[in-house]
């Protein structure tokens, strides 16, 4: 399975860019009866940590430098922002009361930097996931939860409760299941142990959650078959076949 994991990578990058694409969309659509969140966050995410991924399958590869690990880091950091701020703004867009920005980012940002105190770069990456990607994730999957009550027809529902589920279960494999690092929970609770444990990488795990937030994304575009039909041939369908090959080849 290990020998297979620049292509878990593959897919794992490619959902989220697709879930980006599909998302970028809605916003420009009416909103009818589909929830007006704050989607153009949600796309942000999916496009800077889809491409993280793709930059970890390089990095496996092609071999890794330093700083070109200190990119990747950097860009995952990056990519937890927006996730964080569409749950932000969507839970006060649903009637919740939400953190103002400008004093909930620094304090996280300060909280995350502490984990390189522990444990250098490893620590900072262990914390961004603790404060930034759990938060987040936690934080969105509980906008697209409670959205998915509020709406009735099934068409709508029915793709919020998958991207919302697909979010929780990330936050739980990519926010608590960290690299190891020196300093508690990261340090008992991490990918090294899941492996030996179970045997499986925890990216596919992920991959699988990516994969499920880019089904609801484009059953939730495809709502209206006239008026997706023509942007899906364009772009998804596409994606899809680059998956195909991919699979074949891999």
């Amino acid at each position: 399975m290990l020998a297979q994991l620049d292509f878990i990578f593959f897919v794992y990058g490619l959902s989220f860019l697709l879930l980006a694409a599909v998302l970028w969309q809605l916003p420009q659509r009416a909103c009818e009866d589909i929830v007006c969140l704050p989607w153009g966050w949600l796309a942000l995410f999916g496009l800077l940590h889809g491409a993280n991924e793709w930059l970890d399958m390089l990095a496996l590869s092609l071999g890794d430098t330093p700083l070109f690990r200190l990119l990747r880091l950097g860009l995952m950091v990056l990519s937890f922002l927006p996730l964080l701020e569409f749950g932000r703004r969507g839970w006060r867009q649903l009637g919740g009361w939400a953190p103002g920005a400008w004093w909930i980012y620094p304090l996280l940002l300060g909280l995350a930097g502490l984990g390189v105190l522990a444990d250098g770069a490893a620590g900072l990456n262990a914390a961004c996931r603790y404060v930034l990607g759990l938060s987040g994730a936690l934080l969105s999957a509980a906008v697209l939860l409670r959205a998915a009550r509020r709406k009735q027809a099934a068409s709508t529902r029915l793709p919020l409760f998958l991207i919302g589920s697909a979010l929780l279960i990330y936050a739980l494999v990519a926010g608590l299941i960290v690299p190891q690092a020196a300093f508690a929970p990261a340090s008992l609770i991490n990918q090294e142990a899941f492996l030996a444990l179970t045997g499986l990488p925890i990216q596919i795990i992920r991959a699988l959650c990516a994969a499920t937030t880019a089904l609801g994304g484009w059953l939730l575009f495809n709502r209206d078959p006239q008026q997706a039909n023509s942007w899906l041939r364009r772009s998804l369908l596409p994606g899809s076949l680059l998956l195909l090959l991919a699979s074949g080849g891999g």
